[in-house]
């Protein structure tokens, strides 16, 4: 009995509060975006990626971590499903879909609940649809479009045509031949036909004075062959130029971030979704080779990394042969190599305490890592390397430490350090913590 009444007790407690926070829930504000996550990850370094659907049904992709975004509950409580209001910073990327970075992130999953809030979330489907597929009535084409059986022709085409599908898909209209051009330029490293400091002014001027008021678009005449685009020399309007500038960048975006494609097969893939023609590829196939191409990537990256670090590890042992001849170096059993400075006085640490240090981390190129000046450090959570050698030293001493690979961040790397690099720290000890 006494079970019922704590049961029904905390369920009137749960509905009192529910309907408190219903009678006073907070308004979404004009600077918020309300969002459906869809999935929610995090990756080795914090960072929170929110993949999110917006009531209109467009996928957009948060970025957020616990030092840059104030969240009204701890991260770990938000899940598929729920629903948040998010301030961005107003920086969206060009991919598809586009990712910002939260500034603030409220969580109104209780309030939906609650009855407090009502929103109706579009089918993505419906949203994210291809352009309709042309037909022998006249409809647009192009000229004959083939493959190569390749990663990288299939994923060119296929990569192309979901991007300006994408593109599509949130209201953007190019004039396709134009936007190819761009692209094209870009890829082949010719002279851009409109210099790279003016291309984002003519993006600005298109998103204020067509795109945001809904100007009805066009994307022009289908285009006979690669050869008429490669023809195009000037432009007539606004919109040929935004669609020039918009491939170009878009282009050099890729570029940036590593991804690599065949110039004419990502706009023969492009021109396919702009002006409607049956893909080459479909849906599923399209989608393999995009799985194709990110494997190849990611064995081509895994191969790098292992050849970088035996390549790494062969210098830094080299290097520290030669070091451990040098006056004044010490080298310990464990294969770690330091040299004293100058002298402290004062007393020396143990591995398990805390110590202030200032110090810098350079590379066997002698190339600035990292550095910082009166850092507390726990001895325990730092590198074999450097913490043996700190435990080496007085307070108010210095000293220089080469440090193994092994004894530092090993095959993995860290950040800016290289797989298999040998660490070379300027160390000044100022004291133990107490």
């Amino acid at each position: 009995m006494k079970r019922k009444i704590l049961a029904f007790m905390l369920i009137l407690t749960v509905i009192s509060s529910l309907a408190l926070f219903a009678s006073g829930a907070k308004e979404i504000s004009s600077d918020e975006t309300v969002v459906k996550v869809i999935e929610i990850s995090q990756d080795e370094n914090g960072t929170y990626r929110l993949r999110v659907q917006k009531e209109d049904g467009v996928i957009i992709i948060y970025r957020a971590d616990e030092e840059n975004t104030v969240c009204s509950v701890p991260f770990d409580q938000i899940s598929e499903g729920s629903i948040l209001a998010i301030k961005d910073n107003g920086i969206a990327t060009m991919s598809i879909p586009a990712q910002m970075w939260a500034v603030e992130i409220r969580d109104l999953t209780l309030g939906v609940n609650a009855g407090a809030y009502s929103f109706t979330f579009a089918d993505p489907s419906d949203v994210y649809a291809v352009p309709p597929v042309a037909d022998d009535t006249g409809a647009p084409s192009l000229w004959e479009i083939t493959l190569d059986d390749t990663v990288e022709s299939r994923f060119s085409y296929a990569y192309g045509y979901d991007l300006a599908s994408g593109y599509a898909s949130q209201g953007v209209t190019f004039r396709g031949s134009y936007f190819a051009r761009g692209i094209l330029d870009f890829w082949n490293v010719s002279e851009p036909l409109i210099p790279s400091d003016e291309m984002s002014g003519y993006v600005d001027e298109y998103i204020d004075t067509i795109f945001t008021p809904g100007v009805e678009e066009t994307t022009g005449e289908a285009p006979s062959s690669l050869d008429e685009i490669y023809a195009i020399t000037d432009f007539e309007d606004l919109s040929q130029r935004f669609s020039y500038a918009y491939g170009y960048v878009s282009a050099f975006q890729d570029y940036y971030y590593g991804i690599m494609v065949e110039p004419e097969k990502f706009v023969e893939g492009a021109l396919s979704a702009i002006f409607g023609v049956t893909p080459l590829l479909d849906n599923a196939e399209r989608q393999q080779a995009m799985s194709d191409y990110m494997a190849q990537m990611q064995a081509e990256y895994e191969a790098y990394i292992s050849e970088l670090a035996q390549a790494n590890l062969s210098a830094a042992e080299e290097f520290l042969s030669e070091n451990a001849e040098a006056d004044g170096v010490i080298a310990t059993e464990s294969g770690l190599q330091y040299e004293i400075v100058s002298e402290g006085d004062g007393a020396q640490p143990d591995t398990d305490d805390t110590v202030t240090v200032t110090y810098t981390l350079r590379d066997i190129d002698g190339n600035l890592l990292d550095q910082g000046e009166n850092v507390d450090f726990a001895l325990a959570n730092l590198i074999p390397g450097f913490s043996e050698t700190v435990s080496n030293m007085r307070v108010g001493g210095e000293a220089i430490a080469y440090v193994h690979p092994s004894l530092g961040y090993g095959e993995s790397g860290a950040g800016s350090v290289e797989p298999n690099s040998l660490l070379i720290f300027d160390i000044q000890l100022h004291g133990i913590v107490e």
